[in-house]
């Protein structure tokens, strides 16, 4: 795939933002680019990221622990339940549950803000959306440790209306993820089949974008 310039990218058709911190090199961002690529277009063969966003979410996981994503961390906790805007910050930053760093923490919270979730969760208690999913997201910082290591957090979101709440407006927020160490060496070994996936799948592309 094409060298990745810019510190953030869409990713392929449904609503998935990776981001990178400086320090990673041209190759290093382009590997954890492709094999995110790779497993949610892997995923999205059997799943419908909208409608079947748990089972996809499985698959998803899977594909990329077989491919040198090793997890280190899950995310605590399932969904939260939002009654305002200003619940939103709140329900976010309990997505890290998840060891990691502040940075990644921080970089996060643009991408929820880059992928337009503000605008819906607004929408939402102004009146504009009565029922229904809100859609689904993934929202994958990086960055590379004092140490060396390739760290990604993996950060899985599902928005849908409240059906219980018949008083007040109210979203569930649901969530999963986790912490990642990222293995070069392992994914070495799946550079080219992954690369030739991609270039035979038409849903492989991505937008380079400005955090």
């Amino acid at each position: 795939m094409n060298t990745v310039n810019n510190n953030a990218a869409i990713l392929g058709r449904i609503n998935s933002l990776v981001a990178f911190f400086p320090g990673l090199s041209a190759q290093e961002k382009s590997d954890i680019q492709n094999v995110l690529l790779y497993a949610q277009s892997f995923a999205s063969q059997t799943y419908d990221f909208e409608r079947s966003w748990h089972s996809w979410m499985h698959y998803y996981r899977n594909r990329l622990e077989a491919r040198g994503f090793q997890l280190q961390s899950l995310v605590t906790g399932d969904s939260e339940i939002i009654s305002s805007v200003d619940d939103l910050a709140r329900a976010t930053f309990r997505v890290h549950g998840a060891s990691a760093s502040a940075q990644l923490a921080d970089l996060v919270r643009r991408s929820v803000a880059a992928m337009g979730i503000n605008r819906i969760v607004t929408a939402y208690f102004e009146g504009g959306i009565d029922s229904g999913n809100l859609g689904s997201f993934q929202i994958v910082p990086c960055e590379k440790t004092p140490s060396g290591d390739l760290t990604v957090l993996l950060c899985g979101l599902h928005l849908s209306v409240d059906g219980y709440s018949a008083e007040r407006r109210r979203l569930v927020f649901h969530f999963k993820g986790g912490s990642y160490r990222c293995d070069p060496g392992v994914y070495a070994a799946h550079r080219k089949s992954v690369s030739d996936y991609l270039r035979n799948n038409p849903e492989a592309y991505f937008k380079n974008i400005t955090l």
